[in-house]
């Protein structure tokens, strides 16, 4: 069992500082016993057949449902360990491994608990190609560190984690990847510095997740170095600076920031940005390194540069105006990665919600109010009108992965913007985690021991 850490004082970082600063000391985080629960609080969890919260056509029902359907899939012999998503663009192989570890803890049933461990030791024994993009073994592995987290591996199978940490940290802190907008080989580390967008925050999740899980004062010091890069996404003072071209991507589009300037950029927009400043677009909480997606040639009505031009309305929460349709869901697909980061920061002592005048809340907001795109909305949401200029008509909302993602904030805050009519329970888990309906239950009650 993965104990909490009583580790307190200052360390050097020596060699591991970053370029941009030099050598000091630096606090080590916390780690949690457990990445998203402590292992004492899973049992007060509502179950279905034993509380009445959870009653059969309960939103707890619902998501409890969806959590055993997943976790179902163990045996699917179509389902194989794919760290680097050989096989598709999405592995699922992760997200059940997650699914089984969170049913036993819904129901203490060990054979779930074996399914999990079972994942796991396949995915630690597949081989895998080195070299490629740090997203795609970035984006599985994070959901395999959190299932081993939450079965207790270290306690269950102390021989396979003995490998699962040699091969976690193999992949995050060894293994050399480049592209995506790494030209230069480097580890996760590298993308969470060097791209702030979606890439850099899916990877930079699954980078603090290991560190984490394998504790000590080395990685422990890798989790204080992530810290920085995060404060200083979220628009808060750091000593970490972003290299140049780390924002606007390849065409230079940094029309969604409030401030384009260079080293004045961030990954989040300042509270009451607007765009021109004044009166214009409201753009608080915007992620300006996904809106600028929406200049993307695959949507070619909106192939505008500067993508800010191509703004639109994505759901008739805001009532079309202006009408028709072009989104990007790029915003959400980066919430994944962030989301979890600051998560997990919070989990480690750091006050990690409230950075950036509550910049995840705000990018929340943002997306609901403003912009209106739900997550469990599509740019091509068959429930509403489709502009037949731009993008490619109706889709299928069942492949939506981001509808977990939001039941974090509302777990810990009482978003008004957020509540049983807007939120899904029981939806597709993502690309990194999911379930979060679930296992974020009773989460505010608990969050004064952080």
């Amino acid at each position: 069992m993965h104990a909490r850490a009583l580790l307190l004082g200052w360390i050097f970082l020596g060699a591991c500082a970053p370029a941009d600063r030099g050598a000091g000391p630096v606090s080590l985080p916390v780690p949690p016993a457990g990445l998203l629960r402590d292992p004492e609080e899973w049992a007060a969890l509502p179950r279905t057949g034993r509380d009445a919260e959870c009653e059969p056509g309960t939103s707890c029902a619902r998501s409890l449902a969806g959590l055993f359907a997943w976790a179902s899939r163990w045996d699917d012999p179509g389902l194989v360990p794919d760290i680097t998503e050989q096989l598709a663009n999405d592995s699922d192989h992760d997200v059940v491994a997650l699914a089984c570890a969170l049913a036993w803890r819904a129901s203490d049933d060990e054979a779930w608990r074996e399914r999990a461990r079972s994942l796991l030791e396949a995915a630690v024994h597949m081989p895998y190609p080195r070299g490629g993009s740090a997203l795609r073994p970035g984006r599985n592995l994070l959901a395999y560190v959190l299932a081993a987290s939450t079965l207790e591996l270290a306690a269950f199978d102390p021989l396979l984690e003995h490998d699962f940490r040699a091969w976690c940290e193999g992949l995050a802190e060894v293994d050399l990847w480049q592209g995506d907008g790494v030209d230069v080989p480097g580890t996760f580390r590298a993308y969470q510095e060097q791209r702030a967008n979606n890439v850099g925050l899916v990877v930079g999740a699954a980078r603090i997740a290991v560190d984490l899980y394998l504790g000590g004062p080395v990685h422990l010091a890798h989790v204080a170095e992530a810290e920085r890069v995060v404060r200083r996404f979220l628009g808060e003072p750091s000593d970490f600076q972003y290299p140049p071209g780390a924002f606007g991507g390849g065409r230079d589009d940094r029309s969604w920031q409030a401030d384009p300037s260079p080293g004045r950029q961030v990954g989040v927009n300042p509270v009451g940005a607007r765009i021109p400043p004044g009166l214009g677009l409201l753009v608080d909480g915007a992620l300006p390194e996904e809106m600028r997606r929406l200049a993307e040639p695959d949507c070619l009505a909106c192939g505008f540069v500067p993508s800010i031009l191509c703004y639109n309305a994505a759901d008739a929460l805001d009532g079309g105006d202006p009408p028709g349709i072009a989104a990007t869901g790029y915003p959400w697909e980066a919430l994944q990665g962030l989301v979890l980061q600051v998560y997990l920061l919070w989990r480690s002592g750091y006050d990690a919600f409230a950075w950036g005048d509550r910049a995840v809340e705000r990018a929340h907001r943002f997306l609901y109010l403003d912009y209106g795109l739900r997550a469990q909305d599509t740019w091509n949401d068959a429930r509403q009108a489709d502009d037949p200029a731009c993008c490619d008509g109706t889709g299928d909302r069942e492949q939506v992965d981001d509808t977990w993602v939001p039941h974090v904030l509302e777990a810990l805050f009482d978003a008004p913007f957020l509540d049983g009519t807007n939120l899904v329970f029981g939806g597709r888990p993502g690309k990194n985690c999911g379930f979060a309906d679930w296992w974020t239950l009773g989460l505010r009650s608990t969050a004064g021991s952080r």
